[in-house]
């Protein structure tokens, strides 16, 4: 298995692989280039006066202006664990709880979903029962 080392010159010989990047959604505060290396204020505006924390998607085909989200590629040995969920000093950890919004909208979907399952059983039922004695 080869020990990869971004953001550091490969020094041995390396074979094709994949890694795991930690990112976030982040809302610019401020114009931001792809690649930008920024920090994290207020746990999810992106900004280079604070200490650095990552870069903006190097993907992105034009700037992030002030208000757009975008994602933030965290720097490489930072993240405290790495499991698709992660934890690192700049952000809150309460991220990973839905937002009020999105609470209301799951409670919702579910609610639409117990009423979708009850009309299914309701319609099963008069199948069934019109077939009785069949």
């Amino acid at each position: 298995m080869n020990d990869i080392k971004l953001g550091q010159l490969i020094t041995d010989d390396m074979t094709r692989d994949a890694v795991h990047i930690a990112i976030a959604p982040v809302i610019a505060a401020e114009l931001l280039k792809p690649g930008q290396h920024v920090g994290i204020h207020e746990g999810k505006r992106a900004s280079t006066g604070f200490p650095l924390v990552g870069i903006i998607d190097p993907f992105l085909k034009h700037d992030v202006k002030p208000g757009d989200r975008c994602f933030l590629l965290m720097y490489p040995n930072t993240v405290q664990q790495l499991r698709h969920e992660w934890s690192h000093d700049a952000f809150s950890h309460d991220d990973a709880r839905p937002t009020p919004q999105e609470a209301m909208d799951i409670i919702k979907l579910r609610a639409e979903i117990e009423r979708l399952q009850n009309e299914k059983r309701e319609i099963e039922d008069d199948r069934d029962y019109g077939c009785r004695g069949c």
